[in-house]
């Protein structure tokens, strides 16, 4: 067991190595002062001057953002044994956010060594950009061979027939917020209820929540059938109103959509297009674009002018496949929901996150 100042030093080393991820590839998210507390005297801050971020001890005089953390947990999240969403630890009380649940996306993002990343994505680019695949390939039905030869080439596929069985496709608003209205929703924006979001796009209100999938609608919801079921991550919720938009960015795991009630239109764009679309700073899995597909400022990004864009909708019943680090937008036409998992394979740069066995019943 480290002593306190032992454990100071680690933190310090730790915040030190943050800073430097900050600089190196997510400087312009930074909004800071950053303040943490650790407990026992040990607070440091991050702070931005003309030549980067910083890291100094004590007590910032103006935070943007601060941070109560115990300093064990602080640990096992740098050294990857948590790796829960970052919305999760308010709940838990072990940690404590004064300041946007962006500083602490920012900050998981920067715990994780970037380079495997980088080059899950170059991987991407250079795969697709020998294989020329430049379309979604319509599939009914397919058997898991076509399904993970897909994954392997980086070829997206709408799969149609393959979720006849799932009863969540009798789910909709009205039935779901009789039923389930109570059940509540741990999301990025904070804890609610089924009832209080369906309640918000009955109004007609711009709203979107994504989480976990309650254990409660589990049974009902049905899942991919492609790959081994502890390849295939907790299904997340995503339900909102008409015009929500998902705006550009790539996943780092390949994944499936499924949708269960409303319509949605995707715009993708291959991973070799990635200097046309403008990349931001890398997340922990994912990357978000600065160019907006849907009102493009072509005078600040002028080569998007040559992104080849790939446009379909995806209705209830069908499921899109895509591989690894393609580029996707994704807009609401109405209130819709879909299901959400990702294929976690072997050499998984983010980890193996902890997998219930499905119920066999």
């Amino acid at each position: 067991m480290p002593s306190a100042s032992e454990r100071a030093d680690e933190i310090f080393t730790v915040l030190e190595t943050i800073a430097q991820r900050i600089n190196h590839s997510a400087r312009a998210a930074f909004q800071g002062p950053y303040q943490f507390h650790f407990g026992d005297g040990v607070d440091f801050h991050l702070f931005e001057d003309a030549t980067g971020v910083k890291l100094a001890g004590g007590v910032s005089a103006a935070p943007a953002s601060t941070i109560t953390i115990e300093p064990n947990l602080f640990i096992d999240l740098y050294d990857q044994k948590e790796n829960p969403r970052a919305a999760d630890f308010k709940w838990r009380g072990r940690l404590q956010l004064s300041g946007p649940m962006s500083t602490l996306e920012l900050l998981f993002n920067c715990m994780k060594d970037q380079q495997p990343l980088e080059q899950r994505y170059r991987a991407a680019e250079d795969a697709v950009r020998a294989r020329r695949v430049y379309q979604v390939e319509r599939v009914e039905a397919p058997s898991a061979e076509i399904v993970q030869q897909a994954m392997a080439a980086f070829q997206p596929l709408l799969i149609t027939g393959a979720m006849k069985s799932w009863r969540s496709l009798s789910w909709n608003l009205e039935n779901m917020k009789a039923t389930y209205g109570a059940l509540p929703l741990n999301a990025s924006v904070g804890a609610t209820t089924f009832g209080s979001v369906i309640t918000q796009i009955e109004r007609g209100d711009h709203v979107s929540t994504n989480c976990l999938l309650p254990e409660a609608l589990a049974p009902e919801a049905g899942a991919p059938s492609y790959f081994p079921w502890e390849q295939i991550s907790e299904p997340s919720v995503w339900i909102g109103s008409r015009g929500h938009v998902t705006m550009l960015h790539r996943d780092l795991r390949a994944g499936f959509s499924a949708q269960i009630f409303g319509t949605k239109r995707w715009t993708l764009y291959s991973p070799d297009q990635a200097p046309l679309v403008y990349p931001a700073a890398l997340g922990r899995a994912f990357q978000n674009c600065n160019v907006d597909p849907g009102q493009p400022d072509f005078e600040a990004y002028p080569l998007f002018r040559q992104a080849r864009a790939l446009q379909l909708f995806v209705n209830p019943g069908e499921m899109l496949f895509t591989p690894s680090s393609w580029f996707h937008r994704v807009e609401s036409l109405e209130p819709a929901l879909s299901l959400t998992f990702a294929v976690i394979e072997a050499d998984d740069p983010l980890g193996r996150p902890p997998r219930k066995r499905p119920s066999e019943t």
